[in-house]
């Protein structure tokens, strides 16, 4: 499995750093987790090509995870066979149909090869490459929010999406079961509060993703209080798993 971070940042867009989205490979498959960053021209740039993407996933409806649904779903509309795009409430897929209208793309989408589906709790996606189960997070005020497990390949990864400010909705199944990575956000949480339940994780590496630049100083200063092996993503980045 190969993780790549086409953008890290949180809800502003930091220098180098685009706002959240990865692709997920494996087995010659790809797999896009949140689409906040401009994904036509990332992987355009990184040789990616799109005609691997076999389904995208949205963590939750904020911008910054996002805003490129259109680009999305007007790359599927390109080529001959359907894609999913996964979207964690009901009422989006018609606010989605909608904005694709007012944004006068609806003949770009006519050919329907994006089909829009709801993410449920518990496992909802198994193409026989990869399964994928959503976890209920209470990032939102107003909607829902879900961290993505995912098993393939004999590996199981834990995506967290963004959290509560408290850290309280860090997803149990950590320190249930193990995982091969944890790809964690680090922006929204004290991080020395979070310390005691990022510590007991059942997982050989956490990977920090959707940074903020005073968030991974706060990590660096805990010095020996930190005892898992930890990496802060970059854009670029590629990581195996």
């Amino acid at each position: 499995m190969k993780i790549i971070f086409l953008g890290t940042s949180h809800g502003i867009a930091e220098k180098g750093r685009f706002r959240t989205s990865m692709i997920l490979e494996t087995n010659a498959f790809s797999y896009i987790i949140d689409l906040g960053a401009p994904i036509g021209t990332l992987m355009k740039d990184r040789g990616i090509s799109f005609e691997n993407v076999r389904a995208a996933f949205i963590t939750h409806m904020h911008s910054d995870h996002a805003l490129n649904i259109n680009e999305y779903i007007e790359w599927c509309n390109w080529l001959e066979d359907e894609r999913s795009l996964y979207l964690p409430e009901k009422d989006d897929i018609k606010a989605v149909e909608d904005w694709i209208y007012a944004t006068h793309c609806e003949e770009l989408c006519a050919r329907g090869k994006c089909v829009l589906k709801n993410v449920c709790d518990g496992k909802f996606y198994d193409d026989g490459n990869i399964a994928v189960t959503a976890i209920e997070t209470h990032h939102l005020k107003r909607g829902k929010s879900f961290a993505y497990m995912v098993e393939g390949e004999g590996k199981k990864l834990l995506f967290t999406g963004d959290l509560q400010d408290s850290f309280a909705d860090f997803p149990e199944i950590a320190s249930e079961e193990d995982f091969d990575a944890i790809v964690c956000e680090l922006t929204h949480f004290d991080v020395g509060n979070a310390l005691l339940t990022l510590n007991n994780a059942r997982t050989k590496r956490i990977i920090f993703n959707h940074v903020r630049d005073d968030k991974i100083a706060a990590l660096k200063s805990c010095g020996d209080a930190v005892k898992f092996d930890y990496h802060i993503a970059n854009d670029g980045d590629i990581i195996m798993v």
